[in-house]
C-alpha cells in the first residue's frame, strides 16, 4: 500500500495577522500575510466560529 505524502514546502519569514475591521458592510474578519501586497482574505464575522467552539 502506498503512502500519500505531502510535497515539501518552503517556509518564508513572513508573518500572518488577523483582525476584526468594521466598515459599511459590518464587522469583517481580515487575515493577511503582511510581507506581500494583496495577500489577504476577509469574511463577515457572523460566519466565523470562535476558537473555543472548535475544540
Amino acid at each position: 500500500m502506498s503512502q500519500n505524502q505531502a510535497a515539501p514546502v518552503t517556509v518564508s519569514d513572513c508573518e500572518v495577522m488577523a483582525s476584526v475591521d468594521e466598515d459599511d458592510a459590518g464587522e469583517q474578519l481580515v487575515i493577511a500575510e503582511i510581507c506581500r501586497d494583496e495577500a489577504y482574505l476577509t469574511m463577515p464575522t457572523e460566519t466565523t466560529v470562535a476558537v473555543d467552539d472548535w475544540r
